[in-house]
């Protein structure tokens, strides 16, 4: 027996691909195994190695083996496409086998490699190192560049959001390299190294993860409580012989499934490649070895390789490139029969392109193109190529090719259901923008006139009757707005308004609004904010109100004798803020059966509900999107008879200026104003115009009336005195708001008109739709339908007091 060891860049790659591997000699004696090899056969290693093929796997598999034994000592490589069931003297094993035969310089064969694979592996691990290859084998980017592409193959691999490379100095934690959905990182952050999940890592000397923190011994951990963080799998890193810092991958959420030894041994090869590129080591393999490794590999992945000697005039292909092109293994390729493969028309011109333009300039090529197989089969595939230039001369062209048809037809069915998606995404958008105009401009024609009528001086009956109107028709528009909200929020249309506000005294002012129906059912209401110390946050204060106003009206609705309680805390974590509140009321309850569907839109307990009381049904659905919105939930606790509790947890931001509480509060609008101010509307809709010319009556303002955008201009134009302010429609024939504003701000209306205020008075009450015409160049945005005590506020905010112009 004569000393033999194996390639150690050989053995690293097939331990990496989970590969089990042996070496045997021409006759037939085990010289080495790898571990994965003898625990296959249920054996240690001393139990193999030394010993013949036959004493090892019995007379019955050896036979069995022998036709394969006979080629691969002839020196053909075999792959054994079908499974192979091995009746071992320990049982019975299913594998996938490839023989690379080791053939010396003078021809003859003095052993073989055997790589062999379980058939119920996936081959995610294949697959990765594919990938990685085509990172790491381009010279073109920079290390950095490099090290971001991994980064994200491995966010992909284990589906984890966040992947930071650490540098650790003494017990300190510093970012080198990251790759996360918002930059919640920057370079060289540094945090305390103990405070890091990285500590674990760094104690195990070795690959962990843990799928689900909460359920873990490190569920104390402070990064955890910090950060909140349920999925880790990390790994120490190492540069130039010395530890360096970590790789490590990690998520809000909770991980599908166990990390498995798979994933683990693929961060093993993402931390080598990192290692290897930052210490910039380049391992120099001869062409030998590294054709036995990449054919070893292609058997697996289905990669063949090529290679066209340009001083020979030869052109190699490997069996599995043969294989794909479904040629016979006899083949003899040569440069005109291998183009000729490319299926004629768009994959031809551009592989054709591609040869010329490397040969030309050395420029490498990475292609996904059509061939047609020797046996007429249509085929997606990866071409992968580089040139070889001495003196100035291309003399090699070089690359890979792999079968990716299954993969690239899934890509192109999934773009097809991607874009019927986005179709009838579209459609549904456009029909719920035009719905919600459509309802709000009639709705602005009846709740203004009825606004309207506030001012006059009716009769007691004639009251009591508009009295009734009003009511039915802010139920209806509280109906709609409910439809709107629900089916904006649905759509993706919904987008929250966060400013600056004090909790507390939203809490309040709530409460107080509320306490005249909870007066009138006799009930108690009840207000509990010890627990709020600082309210200030940035939040949407009027999605707040809406979640409590659903949730405190259904409670008034429901309860009939007792009270109804609310109470609220906030907890301060880092820049966020969580606010937790819960609504307790003493009413009818909930069926233990229907706590479930709750939440489930046009869902109430039962008919009877529906009938007694009312209601479509949405409020809760709405609430619960609310919340999700902001970052949190709603949950409900209820027995029969014995009342209901609501517990909401929202996730708000910090606020942004830390600005003393009074300031935070919504400025009152002075009730005071200067009607000697000129005032255009611009509005197509006869009875908006109606509406809006007796609101602004009513508050003491003269206005004149254009009918589109077009006439406004032409106003401005012939004015002997400028106007102050614009209330301006959006959607109007001719000319419509937006043009015409645009138009206003260039100066076609007159210079003394560039800069006037303009407000957007529009049934437009979409995502988006404010912003439009802000980059439109209005100065603010008011939807209908409004009332008088809307117009006042704007104007307030908009219309000096006591400036008035020249003219005046």
């Amino acid at each position: 027996m004569y000393s033999f060891e194996i390639d150690p860049m050989l053995s690293a790659v097939a331990e990496n691909l989970s590969l089990a591997w042996a070496y045997v000699d021409s006759d037939l004696n085990y010289q080495k195994v790898s571990t994965k090899y003898a625990t296959s056969l249920k054996l240690q290693i001393e139990e193999i190695e030394g010993q013949p093929v036959i004493q090892v796997l019995g007379e019955t598999v050896t036979r069995q083996l022998s036709p394969y034994l006979v080629r691969v000592l002839k020196g053909e490589e075999i792959c054994l496409d079908e499974k192979v069931v091995l009746n071992l003297k320990t049982g019975s094993l299913f594998r996938d086998a490839t023989y690379l035969p080791r053939v010396n310089s003078d021809g003859t064969v003095e052993g073989f490699f055997v790589f062999m694979r379980d058939a119920t592996e996936n081959n995610k691990a294949i697959e990765t190192l594919r990938k990685l290859h085509l990172i790491t084998a381009n010279n073109q980017p920079s290390t950095t560049e490099k090290i971001q592409q991994i980064l994200k193959l491995g966010k992909e691999t284990f589906n984890l959001p966040l992947a930071i490379v650490s540098h650790i100095v003494d017990e300190k934690y510093l970012v080198q390299y990251f790759d996360t959905p918002n930059n919640e990182v920057k370079p060289f952050d540094g945090f305390a190294l103990g405070e890091t999940y990285c500590i674990h890592t760094l104690n195990a000397n070795g690959p962990i993860g843990f799928d689900h923190v909460e359920k873990s011994t490190i569920k104390n951990h402070p990064c955890y409580k910090a950060f909140g963080l349920e999925s880790y799998i990390g790994i120490p890193l190492f540069v130039s012989g010395s530890r360096y810092g970590t790789l490590n991958f990690s998520g809000p959420d909770i991980h599908t499934t166990p990390f498995s030894e798979n994933d683990y041994e693929l961060i093993r090869l993402f931390s080598q490649w990192i290692g290897n590129e930052l210490t910039n080591h380049i391992v120099s393999e001869d062409l030998a070895r590294q054709k036995m490794l990449l054919e070893s590999m292609s058997q697996l992945a289905r990669i063949g390789a090529w290679e066209l000697d340009l001083e020979k005039d030869t052109l190699y292909w490997s069996s599995m490139t043969k294989e794909i092109h479904e040629v016979p293994n006899t083949f003899e390729p040569n440069v005109t029969t291998a183009i000729n493969f490319y299926k004629e028309g768009q994959s031809r011109d551009n592989i054709s392109k591609a040869v010329q333009l490397s040969l030309e300039e050395g420029i490498p090529w990475n292609e996904e193109l059509q061939i047609v197989t020797a046996k007429g089969n249509v085929i997606w595939v990866a071409a992968l190529g580089q040139a070889e230039f001495k003196h100035g001369k291309c003399v090699r062209l070089f690359g890979s090719f792999q079968d990716i048809d299954s993969k690239v037809k899934a890509d192109l069915e999934l773009k097809e259901a991607k874009n019927k998606a986005e179709q009838a995404a579209k459609s549904k958008s456009d029909f719920l923008a035009n719905m919600s105009h459509e309802i709000r401009t009639p709705m602005n024609g009846v709740r203004g006139m009825l606004s309207a009528l506030d001012a006059e001086e009716l009769s007691s009956e004639a009251a009591s009757k508009i009295a009734i109107v009003k009511s039915s028709t802010e139920s209806l528009l509280s109906l709609i707005n409910g439809i709107l909200d629900f089916s904006k929020i649905d759509a993706g249309h919904l987008e929250l308004d966060n400013h600056d506000i004090d909790l507390k005294q939203l809490f309040i002012d709530f409460a107080d609004s509320m306490r005249y129906s909870t007066n009138a059912k006799g009930l108690n209401l009840k207000l509990e904010l010890d627990e709020i110390i600082d309210g200030r946050v940035n939040a949407d204060s009027g999605r707040i109100k809406q979640v409590l106003n659903n949730l405190v009206s259904n409670a008034i609705k429901f309860t009939h004798q007792g009270s109804i309680t609310i109470k609220a805390s906030l907890l301060v974590q880092n820049d966020r803020r969580i606010l937790n509140f819960t609504i307790i009321d003493t009413g009818i309850g909930i069926p233990t059966e229907k706590l479930k569907s709750l939440f489930n839109p046009f869902t109430q307990a039962d008919s009877s509900t529906t009938r007694k009381y009312g209601g479509t049904g949405l409020g809760l659905a709405i609430v619960k999107q609310l919340c999700q919105l902001m970052k949190g939930n709603v949950w409900a606790e209820s027995l029969e008879g014995h009342g209901s509790t609501f517990r909401i947890s929202l996730n708000l931001n910090a606020p942004e200026r830390l600005i003393p509480l009074p300031e935070i509060e919504k400025k009152e609008v002075g009730t005071k104003l200067n009607t000697r101010t000129r005032l255009l509307l611009v509005e197509d809709n006869t009875i908006n115009q109606l509406v809006a010319q007796e609101l602004l009556k009513q508050l003491g303002f003269t206005t004149e009336v254009a009918v589109n955008g077009a006439v406004a201009i032409k106003k401005m134009n012939e004015a002997k005195h400028p106007f102050d302010l614009i209330f301006m429609d959006c959607q109007m024939p001719e000319m419509d708001g937006y043009e015409a504003t645009k138009r206003i701000r260039k100066g076609e209306a007159g210079n003394q008109h560039k800069h006037i205020k303009i407000i957007a008075l529009t049934a437009n009450a979409m995502k988006g739709d404010k912003e439009k015409c802000i980059n439109a160049g209005m100065n603010d945005y008011l939807k209908k339908p409004f009332i008088r005590e809307d117009l006042k506020h704007k104007l307030g905010q908009h219309v000096a007091v006591n400036s008035l112009n020249q003219h005046h």
